[in-house]
């Protein structure tokens, strides 16, 4: 899977969950579980939720935030 963000790139928070995210994904991509499927929903909130802090912190703008979230929801489709 190619990536479009690098976890490194951000704070060990939101890059420990993307990676994460990163890693479900593929992971449910291949086994196409609901196991699989759940760990990816659960990492994607953890993930939504930093991305969220470091946005109201300044780090990333609303608007990169946003970009983001659409294209980490797109792994759950």
């Amino acid at each position: 899977m190619e990536r479009k963000y690098n976890p490194a790139d951000y704070d060990w928070y939101a890059g420990e969950f993307m990676e994460k995210v990163y890693q479900d994904a593929d992971r449910w991509q291949k086994s196409r579980s609901i196991s699989d499927k759940f760990d990816l929903q659960n990492d994607m909130m953890a993930l939504r939720t930093s991305l969220k802090v470091i946005a109201s912190d300044g780090i990333i703008t609303t608007k990169k935030r946003d970009e983001m979230l659409e294209y980490f929801l797109g792994f759950l489709a």
